[in-house]
């Protein structure tokens, strides 16, 4: 049986465990990089009039697994296609919606996989401001938070609060400060 996990590396530490107990049992952890797709991970579909739809991975072994193969999917990172600069914005911005396109659908054809986290949720769930509010809504205590561009909601906000303050993105990207990436950065006055 294969089982196909999305992460960041092959040697991801939390696959290793899940890796390690399926071995036992006789089934295979196969590793979707998302850094490497659609740079060395190729995915297609196969639609028919007759019903026959197929999908097939090409991962960045080399292995080759047919969508119909794959009994379990733990979608632990959200993949953001990685584009190799193009000479026109306009080819790189083609790239990235035709692969986020694929990866939309991705749960549509592995017909007999059992998907630990939905693609959609996961994608909701990394929302900032959809955390916090579901949060709240869950009747759990947030810190006091100002989300937004508005540079007067922001410096009134920051002139009634004391601090320290932590700025993250809204979303999953990665924010340069200096010479290093963060996701996450405690702000002094």
């Amino acid at each position: 049986m294969t089982i196909l996990a999305f992460s960041s590396e092959e040697n991801d530490k939390h696959l290793e465990p899940v890796r390690s107990e399926l071995a036992k049992l006789g089934h295979t952890l196969k590793v979707f990089d998302v850094f490497e797709y659609p740079k060395t991970i190729q995915v297609g579909y196969h639609l028919s009039n007759n019903h026959e739809t197929r999908a097939s991975f090409l991962l960045q072994d080399g292995t080759t697994i047919e969508g119909k193969d794959i009994k379990a999917v733990w979608f632990r990172k959200v993949p953001n296609p990685y584009i190799n600069p193009c000479e026109k914005v306009y080819q790189e911005l083609h790239i990235k919606q035709e692969s986020e396109a694929f990866l939309e659908t991705l749960h549509h054809f592995t017909p007999n996989a059992y998907w630990l986290s939905q693609p959609d949720m996961l994608r909701k769930a990394y929302l900032k401001p959809y955390q916090l509010q579901q949060a709240l809504n869950a009747g759990l205590s947030i810190p006091e938070t100002c989300i937004g561009n508005n540079e007067k909601m922001v410096s009134d906000f920051i002139d009634a609060s004391e601090g320290p303050y932590a700025l993250k993105a809204s979303h999953l990207a990665v924010i340069e400060i200096g010479s290093s990436s963060k996701y996450e950065r405690i702000l002094e006055q």
